[in-house]
């Protein structure tokens, strides 16, 4: 016969405390808060990366703060492309800008894609060795330890061609000969200055060092040829505005690119009008050895013309060269360098000057320049080109536009020196 006798001590916590409970969660009860917790946290990582995304794109921060909002948006605008790249096909964007609510609705669903292709990739490609826990031996399967070596170099590849490479800039140096070219203009030192793109992929600090590193170059004179803002209307105050830097001996002239009738065509004149450099959009001016004219001299003047933009701008050579004297040489400027392809209509054109294509900003080897927004594939990537009817030198510019990646196609400005021959 058995007996049984209380512990004292447990009837007494029982009656003080009432009786003992173990705490049991089911495990469809500990999966749901754990989603509710993923999904709470992935909006919220939606969210800054929203933030992040229209800080930069509509310039919320100031000046002081460029350098950190920059720093943040580059990679965020790669990571977003895929996403906008699916989306052109529902919704094209209209002149580059992207609707502000399709862009809020990317920047929200982003993080939940990168979670599950994560959660995917860990399940069907595991890093570990089959069998191997967390403790102990930590050696990886050999298809982690190839995708690790793939991912190194390019991850290093990808911080330079974000970081590092779009402000190395250089200085391509040219000697161009003109026919008829006046001895007092013979060694003219002209800097070439294109696609600045001032907006969310390019700061005001980088630009102002550009400018002082063009100024120390002590050109006779500074061509610009087009793209001075990028993707907002509030770019152009700031990004025409710092032109106002520059200085050359005998004058500034530019013309204007597509970028600048996607922000606002007539904000932008106003502004250049401010600044003080003449536009020369299907017009023309001269270049003498006192400065800028507007009456040709014949034997004593350079004549410089330009037209307008090729996809907005309805460009015209016959009213920017028509009536200039034969004897005159002249140069022209048109943002892009596809111009050099629709015909000359008799006129003639010493040298073109344009910008635009950007060198394709990514250049790989053997591969070339994989984009260029050009439809002459790579022959006006960059550098002097050989037109049908006269040589073109084409900038790869100073800033960035589409993506904030540059690789193997450095940002430059470029010297060039004129040199006067007989034909």
């Amino acid at each position: 016969m058995f007996s049984w006798v209380a512990d004292p001590e447990s009837t007494k916590r029982k009656v003080e405390h009432g009786p003992v409970r173990t705490a049991y969660n089911s495990p469809m009860k500990v999966q749901a808060t754990q989603w509710k917790q993923s999904i709470a946290l992935l909006f919220l990582a939606g969210v800054f990366f929203m933030l992040i995304i229209f800080q930069a794109e509509f310039l919320w921060f100031g000046i002081h703060f460029e350098d950190l909002g920059r720093f943040l948006y580059r990679p965020a605008v790669i990571m977003l492309a895929p996403f906008r790249g699916f989306a052109i096909l529902i919704t094209p964007p209209h002149r580059a800008h992207f609707p502000v609510i399709q862009t809020a609705l990317l920047c929200l669903m982003a993080p939940a894609v990168f979670f599950t292709a994560w959660r995917l990739a860990r399940r069907f490609y595991p890093w570990r060795k089959p069998g191997r826990t967390t403790t102990g031996n930590h050696s990886i399967s050999r298809r982690g330890f190839l995708a690790l070596c793939g991912a190194t170099p390019l991850s290093g590849a990808g911080v330079y061609g974000i970081y590092v490479e779009p402000e190395r800039l250089r200085v391509a140096r040219y000697t161009v000969p003109v026919a008829d070219l006046p001895p007092a203009l013979d060694g003219l030192r002209m800097v070439h200055v294109s696609d600045t793109h001032y907006g969310p992929f390019v700061t005001a600090r980088y630009l102002r060092e550009v400018m002082a590193r063009i100024n120390a170059l002590t050109p006779d004179l500074i061509v610009l040829t087009g793209d001075y803002v990028h993707k907002t209307p509030r770019a152009i105050g700031s990004g025409i505005g710092i032109l106002r830097e520059l200085h050359a001996t005998l004058g500034v002239v530019a013309v204007l690119g597509n970028h600048e009738h996607w922000e606002g065509v007539e904000a932008c004149r106003e502004r250049f009008r401010e600044v003080g450099i003449p536009l020369l959009d299907n017009r023309r001016c001269f270049l003498t050895k006192q400065g800028i004219v507007d009456e040709e001299r014949v034997g004593e003047s350079l004549c410089l013309a330009g037209v307008g933009d090729l996809w907005e701008g309805q460009p015209s050579l016959k009213a920017a060269l028509d009536g200039v004297a034969p004897g005159i040489p002249r140069l022209l400027l048109s943002h892009n360098p596809d111009f050099a392809e629709a015909g000359n209509d008799g006129y003639r054109v010493d040298l073109m000057l344009s910008g635009h294509t950007h060198g394709g900003q990514v250049r790989l080897p053997i591969i070339g320049a994989p984009c260029v927004p050009s439809r002459f594939g790579e022959k006006y990537a960059g550098g002097l080109c050989h037109g049908p009817w006269c040589p073109v030198l084409v900038s790869r510019g100073v800033g960035l536009a589409g993506l904030p990646i540059r690789l193997g196609v450095p940002p430059e400005i470029g010297l060039i020196q004129l040199r006067g021959h007989r034909p």
